[in-house]
């Protein structure tokens, strides 16, 4: 195999400026362009490596530009899927690491915003054509072993896609806690109007002028009761199926 280092170029946005849960989403390589050292990925040249490591639990290091020697260089883990697009990378930073909290910064920044796979092109796998009068190599597999942060890279179709700040996670629960609040008070409104007017119990509203009970006074308080109490109780079902990231 040739050990083979492929880097790319990225744009980012960064999610909150108190950042520090370390988290980012990358396309890190780009199917079908063609970059600086002409060299193209095909689609489907991560299939052998993907499945290698989900078979060994689906992570993968995130380096310092590939210092496989050095552990501090180790600045976290990432899970990787293809797309149509390319490999998708969502990575953790660990957060203890100094080299960690400093490559999250440079980020941020966007003092360094350039990624690079490293790994193997096994033997064999690779093509070489004639295309727009140079010639291409196409790597139709590549044994991914890890992504790396780097200064500089050579393709510039890919980009970091998000930046994610605990301080979202934060203003996320504040929001549900008190959508909860708000679904709660209006539950506990509807039980205290059907205490005071129950349906069907042993009390009776009561009665009119000529001596009737007022019946459809009583349909109409028990029928409004209903609704505030099913409106209430739709709300919070609907509160608790939303994904966790769409809470507003």
């Amino acid at each position: 195999m040739d050990m083979k280092h492929l880097t790319f170029k990225t744009d980012f946005k960064t999610a909150d400026a108190n950042d520090d849960k370390g988290e980012f989403d990358a396309l890190v390589s780009v199917f079908g362009v063609t970059d600086s050292q002409s060299e193209v990925v095909d689609k489907g040249a991560f299939d052998g490596a993907l499945n290698r490591l989900q078979a060994k639990g689906g992570a993968m290091p995130i380096l310092w530009s590939h210092q496989w020697n050095d552990m501090k260089s180790v600045l976290g883990s990432a899970q990787a899927e293809q797309t149509d697009t390319g490999l998708l990378v969502h990575a953790t930073l660990d957060m203890t690491n100094p080299e960690s909290v400093r490559a999250l910064h440079l980020m941020k920044s966007g003092l360094v915003n350039e990624f690079s796979i490293g790994g193997m092109v096994p033997r064999g796998t690779a093509v070489t054509k004639s295309e727009g009068g140079r010639i291409v190599r196409h790597l139709k597999e590549f044994d991914l072993v890890e992504v790396s942060l780097v200064l500089k890279g050579a393709n510039p179709a890919t980009r970091l896609i998000d930046v994610k700040s605990a301080a979202d996670d934060e203003d996320a629960s504040h929001s549900l806690a008190e959508n909860l609040k708000s679904i709660h008070q209006q539950l506990g409104d509807a039980i205290e109007e059907a205490e005071a007017h129950p349906a069907g119990g042993t009390e009776t509203p009561p009665p009119s002028d000529d001596g009737n009970t007022d019946e459809a006074t009583r349909k109409t308080a028990a029928a409004t009761i209903s609704r505030r109490r099913a409106t209430a109780l739709l709300a919070l079902q609907a509160e608790l199926a939303r994904p966790e990231g769409s809470r507003a």
